[in-house]
């Protein structure tokens, strides 16, 4: 692919994905603040425990196939079917599974209503099934427009559903309409918009290399589902569902902008990457861009999350949540390690190594679980706090292996991050002492910090949202 169509490519998606996740983190958010108002704690933990299960299943039952079908540098419409077959087989396998094993599920979590909610959510294995391929192709097409109006207009029809469902009198069955016709309204638009049907064709050696490719990303991405929800498993085995409500919500919070940010360099690095894996100065280029636009985003929220979270989480959700502000306190940190994860991630399995991390995050995974397991006994608040202190050492680890690909400069990108850090730091901390204007001079000091790190990167924002360059 030549260097202007690389350009143009990269430009397009990361406009069409930063304004698709504008909305999406919209939806969701304006979505949480009102299912927060009107249900509880202990129904959020309810529905929390049981995605936790669905989510797990499906990444075991994945095979990767999704991602490796974007990686691969060519394949033909009987490849694409067998895949589109296998995939559906192993989803139905996985709705069985769930299903037949959500009484087991309920009673070692302790909560009963698990049981009916695992039974209804394990249709949506049976959805994803049918659109994985179809999702994969958009992706594999740089169909970046289009892909995020799809889930924007995916997720806002679902959180209708799911907030009528609440004021209807159903509950906590809110939150579950809302998780199972996501999937069901995504499906239908990649029916309309995604010019491809599967043939009645099936042959797995025909697709060896790609199963190759997926196998070592399921692994990754198991032990990827570990570190991300481990903590989650730990607090609802050991804490229970109530507690797991207050943490799934800060989490939540922390996690929205670095989701966000990961779901924009997922889409954009990792099709873009792997057409250019074999131009290593130009892959060095664009992660130098990528980490700096997550530099800009990432530092000044999660420093005003943490400085700021009794007021943001009792003004937005209510006096009920106060167990999820003092979470916040710390938990607001997780956005820069998701979004810098994204970053070394997509870019190491752009050129064809997901062996690589998942050796990486399988040490990752394991330093996680256990520090969160021993944390758990001092309460959630302490859990926390542990979680947040083992962001920048294992950062760090990453950006190494990064390293040995791009050879980038290190002193260079410490730098870059770094400074912006300590001065947004330092401008929160001295405000933080000034009680009597602090939410108002909070605010002033998120522009500043912005302003600061924006003008220290040298990122013009006209040029990035006209142009998309960084």
């Amino acid at each position: 692919m030549e260097e202007k169509e690389i350009s143009k490519n990269f430009k397009s998606g990361l406009i069409w994905s930063s304004l698709g996740e504008i909305l999406i983190f919209t939806t969701t958010f304006l979505f949480n603040i009102i299912m927060a108002r009107l249900l509880t704690p202990k129904d959020f933990g309810i529905v929390g425990i049981a995605t936790l299960v669905t989510q797990f299943a499906n990444t075991i039952f994945s095979l990767g196939l999704g991602i490796a079908l974007i990686q691969a540098p060519k394949v033909n419409n009987r490849q694409i079917s067998t895949i589109f077959w296998l995939n559906l087989s192993i989803s139905l396998l996985a709705a069985i599974a769930v299903y037949s094993l959500s009484w087991e599920i309920a009673r070692y979590f302790n909560t009963p209503d698990v049981f009916k909610v695992l039974k209804v959510l394990s249709i949506t294995f049976l959805i994803g099934g049918v659109s994985s391929v179809y999702e994969s192709l958009l992706l594999k097409r740089l169909k970046f427009k289009k892909f995020n109006l799809i889930i924007f207009l995916s997720l806002t029809f679902s959180a209708i559903i799911g907030v009528t469902g609440v004021l209807l009198g159903f509950g906590y069955w809110g939150l579950v309409l809302n998780i199972l016709f996501f999937p069901f309204f995504k499906m239908l638009f990649y029916f309309k918009y995604v010019k491809w049907s599967p043939e009645f064709y099936f042959r797995l050696k025909e697709i060896k290399k790609i199963i190759n490719f997926g196998i070592y990303k399921v692994f990754y991405t198991i032990v990827n589902y570990f570190l991300k929800n481990g903590d989650n498993f730990i607090v609802g085995k050991y804490l229970g569902s109530e507690i797991l409500g207050s943490y799934s919500l800060a989490f939540q919070i922390s996690a929205i902008p670095g989701n966000k940010l990961k779901a924009i360099i997922g889409k954009v690095m990792f099709p873009l990457f792997s057409k250019i894996q074999n131009d290593r100065e130009e892959a060095k280029n664009y992660f130098y861009k990528i980490s700096k636009l997550s530099i800009l985003i990432t530092i000044p929220i999660s420093f005003f999350l943490s400085f700021e979270s009794r007021w943001v989480v009792l003004t937005i959700f209510g006096a009920k949540w106060v167990l999820t502000a003092k979470i916040l306190k710390f938990l607001s940190f997780v956005m820069i390690y998701r979004a810098f994860s994204a970053i070394c991630e997509n870019l190491i399995n752009s050129f064809g190594r997901s062996d690589i991390v998942f050796y990486l995050f399988s040490a990752e995974g394991i330093i996680f679980i256990v520090s969160i397991y021993l944390a758990s006994f001092k309460g959630v608040v302490f859990l926390a706090m542990v979680y947040a202190i083992l962001i920048i050492p294992l950062l760090l680890i990453k950006k190494i292996f990064v390293y040995k690909f791009i050879k980038f400069n290190i002193l260079y990108f410490l730098k870059i991050f770094f400074i912006p850090t300590i001065f947004t730091f330092s401008i929160f901390y001295l405000v933080s002492n000034v009680k009597k204007y602090e939410i108002p001079l909070s605010f002033l000091s998120l522009l500043i910090s912005f302003t600061f790190t924006m003008f220290f990167l040298k990122i013009n924002p006209i040029n990035f949202i006209k142009r998309g360059e960084i």
